[in-house]
């Protein structure tokens, strides 16, 4: 699917990529097998490594599914490590997440999975905040603040675990907006 001309003409043609990869192998079988049931992880992480010798900016999106959760800190360390620079978790909503011990783990991976954020905020990767995205509609949400390293600002309050940001065409949204989402 993606060939090196491809990829060469995204990159030549500065076209933002979005890469859809669950996570760890563990996470990535457990909402993707093959038709035959057999893992898609090692083709999806060599087509993404590919993917980021042109796009070294890519997003990879990992869609969060009550039977992948426990792996979500496992993923992100990976992909952190592969090379991606840009990880978006994306809930599942239309999934069951009724079950309290579902939630737990889920809240328990988040913590987690913030504490290696904020070390990657330490060595000076950018993060960017805007609106958060609610059942499909746009929802304005005060945050909170907190301190500013160098160009970096530290979000103390506002989001929660499992909100989706939205990060493109938010300057013109107001509270309780339609949005399309991907």
């Amino acid at each position: 699917l993606l060939s090196e001309e491809k990829l060469a003409f995204l990159r030549d043609n500065e076209i933002r990529v979005g890469f859809s990869i669950d996570g760890c192998r563990d996470a990535q079988d457990a909402t993707r097998p093959k038709t035959n049931g057999s893992s898609s992880h090692e083709r999806t992480v060599e087509a993404l490594s590919s993917a980021l010798e042109y796009l070294p900016d890519l997003q990879t999106i990992s869609v969060i599914d009550p039977s992948n959760v426990p792996y979500l800190v496992d993923s992100v360390r990976e992909l952190l490590e592969i090379g991606v620079k840009r990880v978006t978790l994306n809930p599942n909503w239309g999934a069951d997440w009724e079950d309290e011990a579902v939630r737990d783990v889920w809240e328990a991976q988040y913590e987690e999975i913030s504490n290696i954020y904020v070390d990657r905020f330490r060595e000076k990767k950018p993060v960017r905040i805007s609106f958060i995205e609610d059942k499909g509609l746009a929802a304005w949400r005060e945050v909170r603040l907190g301190a500013v390293v160098s160009d970096q600002v530290i979000v103390e309050e506002g989001i929660s675990p499992g909100d989706r940001i939205v990060i493109l065409g938010h300057r013109d949204l107001v509270d309780g907006d339609p949005l399309l989402v991907d």
